[in-house]
């Protein structure tokens, strides 16, 4: 157990002293830095395994890789290879490996209690699962996530390194060291997400088209990379093909847009300037029309 405490309940108190010290410093809700904290751990027992096949996608690998510039997520977003021999096998599996991990002790008082029997994800051919994530601390019922787990790993890929923030270092705990997916591969699944058909409906998913100029200003430099994540997500999804040209959003995105660049500090601060940026990024590239693979 951690160095400093005897037990959970002080470690607690601990604990909520300097988050809220944090969260007044930040400015943010304290909530917001709990969540942190009991993913980051989760994540810490899945990637204490040398070699383990997990990695970290969606908001939270953002949010390492941005900082404080990123947009906070509530739930962790994780994909392996695929698994089992079937649907069923493959949720079976992935509960039991969530669960193992769940029980690891690393000093930090945390317990977590991974539920079945685990939601279907939406969309894809690979499939996946969501689980929720109950979480105890000295005791008490704490600040509880959900665990969405994507087959979608491809060994093709190679992850990037990173290591979570240091709450738990004053108590003599180790930040997670975790891997996430390729830049590329966040990529191209966001402009998958930004190009997806919607029928009569309007598309509301401006946060896509943020993360998108994020990762184009985080540094997306190696061509072969991307044009390779893009015919492996569109293939893999198989909604629509790489569009030759990308469309521009919809009007209806421009105050939230407006609202999200100025919270993460994009220099497009205008809905018309985030798409020419876009757009010439896509041009420069020569990413139009690329084949998914067969």
């Amino acid at each position: 157990m951690s160095r400093e405490y005897a037990d959970g309940a002080s470690f607690r108190q601990a604990l909520e002293a300097r988050l809220k010290a944090t969260a007044d410093e930040r400015g943010v809700p304290l909530n917001t830095l709990r969540q942190k904290v009991v993913m980051e751990r989760l994540l810490a027992r899945l990637f204490s395994e040398r070699g383990a096949a997990w990695r970290l996608k969606g908001g939270y690998a953002m949010e390492l890789r941005l900082g404080g510039r990123a947009r906070t997520t509530r739930d962790l977003d994780l994909a392996v290879p695929p698994m089992g021999p079937s649907p069923a096998g493959a949720h079976d599996l992935l509960l039991d490996l969530l669960r193992d991990a769940a029980l690891l002790d690393l000093g930090d008082f945390l317990e977590f209690a991974v539920a079945g029997p685990g939601e279907a994800l939406a969309g894809g051919q690979a499939g996946g699962f969501r689980f929720s994530v109950a979480v105890t601390l000295g005791g008490r019922s704490y600040v509880g996530f959900h665990v969405d787990v994507g087959l979608d790993a491809e060994p093709t890929e190679r992850p990037e390194p990173a290591t979570c923030d240091d709450h738990l270092g004053f108590a003599g705990v180790a930040p997670a060291r975790v891997l996430l997916v390729p830049r590329e591969r966040q990529f191209a699944e966001k402009l998958h997400a930004y190009t997806r058909p919607w029928g009569e409906r309007v598309n509301t998913r401006t946060k896509d088209l943020i993360d998108l100029l994020l990762l184009i200003e985080l540094g997306l430099t190696d061509r072969d990379a991307l044009v390779q994540a893009l015919s492996l997500v569109f293939g893999r999804l198989c909604s629509h093909p790489v569009p030759r040209v990308l469309p521009p959003p919809p009007p209806e995105w421009a105050s939230d847009y407006a609202a999200l660049a100025q919270h993460v500090q994009l220099a497009e601060t205008d809905l018309g300037g985030a798409f020419e940026r876009l757009a010439a990024f896509w041009r420069e590239q020569e990413l139009g029309g690329l084949s998914a693979p067969g």
